[in-house]
């Protein structure tokens, strides 16, 4: 950040600040629902969508076998979809 304000990004010309709001309400509503989520369920995702990583590699990081990184970081995308969307959970926490 060039002009030291803070780290927002200020929206381009003919952005729609409505989008802008909406985006901002939508990250701050996955922030809160990852925030829900164990420790280890936040590291799977993190790993998985944050770095890249394939369920392969994850296997090999975390002593899990790959079928077991796939399901689970399929269980966790839908309970965070479930969250984001604010539908009651149905199984609790998935680790």
């Amino acid at each position: 950040d060039v002009g030291g304000g803070g780290g927002e990004r200020q929206p381009g010309p003919g952005a729609d600040p409505l989008e802008g709001v909406i985006r901002t309400e939508e990250a701050e509503r996955v922030r809160i629902a990852l925030g829900g989520m164990s420790a280890a369920t936040r590291e799977l995702l993190a790993l998985r969508y944050g770095e890249g990583l394939r369920c392969r590699e994850i296997a090999a990081m975390t002593e899990l076998s790959e079928a077991a990184v796939k399901q689970r970081c399929s269980r966790a995308v839908r309970d965070l979809r479930e969250r984001v969307a604010g539908r009651p959970e149905r199984g609790g926490e998935v680790d």
